[in-house]
């Protein structure tokens, strides 16, 4: 009687074998219809909804070849528009679309590879990867489609190189993101391995801070000289790096007797987060890699022995205290999400 009233923070997604269950229930329909209605119902709700509004309405379907050819956003999704508005002229239908391109593969991945499905969703939202996307639309799909695409990196590659090429017309940046994966893949980085990277990290924008370094650069890659001009951000990105390394590091004390399994893909994330914090360009690259965090600090805990399972259950509520008090600071620093509107 006892274990059958255990709670389900403690109980995760595992089955009697230890695999994890990947059976769809109606809470899954329910919760993934409540997160991608919530993003598409919105109005005026993000720094970039006004634009992506007015390219939607403005794309007339029989001019397809025109804005193919003029259009200064992604191939892929000036094709997404424009096959839209061929199909309807529901005026918010291109945001119901991005929503669930977005949300979809981020719960497939969730429910395929998380021991502890219900902490990683809260994880997802409480951590900002829910709300992230509001204010990059094309780039939210693109991380979306690659976080899904990670988990056919080892057994299928076709699939992981099909879905980030799709990822890349959305937004370029899947390309580099893909890449930078496949070179990690192999990486089990502890935490002496972590640090060590950081720290280079760090040394890196040092060397970058002197012009010569960057002269140098621009001469090699002239195309992107605009971003090696130094674009420092502010103090909500270091306490970001800070609050996301706790995380990191409280996620390899947990895993001290496990594989360090998704542990090098967050480290990367802060990498380019530090990295970002002299070069705003590239701290939007850590959205790709941050992600993981939703399953690799999950299945730590799910995967200790060292804890009972009222211990977890407060190790959860711990950790969900401190994201929400994240979430709630992001709310209130990153423009354009509150208050929240719909268009009903």
């Amino acid at each position: 009687m006892i274990a059958a009233t255990k709670s389900k923070l403690t109980r995760p997604g595992v089955n009697g074998e230890g695999l994890r269950a990947s059976r769809w229930t109606v809470f899954d329909v329910l919760a993934l219809s409540a997160l991608i209605s919530f993003s598409a119902f919105r109005f005026e709700v993000g720094t970039d909804y006004a634009i992506y509004a007015l390219n939607y309405s403005q794309i007339q379907p029989e001019f397809w070849q025109y804005y193919l050819e003029r259009s200064s956003l992604d191939w892929g999704y000036t094709q997404l528009t424009i096959a839209l508005r061929a199909l309807s002229d529901f005026p918010y239908l291109i945001f119901w679309v991005t929503s669930a391109v977005t949300i979809l593969p981020v719960y497939v991945v969730i429910k395929k590879q998380s021991l502890h499905p219900a902490f990683a969703l809260l994880l997802y939202i409480l951590l900002a990867f829910y709300l992230a996307p509001l204010n990059a639309i094309r780039q939210g799909m693109a991380v979306g489609l690659n976080f899904w695409a990670s988990t056919f990196l080892e057994k299928r590659p076709w699939v992981f190189v099909a879905l980030n090429v799709v990822a890349s017309t959305l937004h370029l940046s899947a390309a580099v993101a893909a890449v930078v994966q496949i070179a990690v893949r192999k990486w089990k980085p502890r935490t002496g391995g972590v640090l060590v990277a950081l720290f280079s990290a760090f040394v890196v924008v040092l060397l970058m801070s002197f012009p010569p370094v960057r002269q140098v650069l621009a001469s090699i890659i002239p195309r992107y000289e605009i971003y090696l001009v130094p674009n420092a951000v502010g103090l909500g990105t270091y306490l970001t790096i800070m609050f996301k390394l706790g995380i990191l590091l409280y996620t390899l004390h947990l895993l001290r007797r496990q594989p360090a399994e998704y542990v090098a893909m967050v480290t990367v994330g802060l990498i380019f987060l530090i990295i970002g914090t002299q070069y705003l360009v590239v701290a939007r690259m850590e959205m790709y890699f941050g992600i993981f965090l939703v399953l690799a600090l999950p299945n730590a805990l799910a995967l200790t022995r060292d804890i009972s399972d009222r211990g977890k259950n407060l190790h959860v509520a711990a950790v969900l205290i401190l994201a929400a008090a994240y979430f709630f600071a992001y709310l209130q620093n990153y423009a354009g999400l509150i208050p929240y509107r719909t268009y009903l």
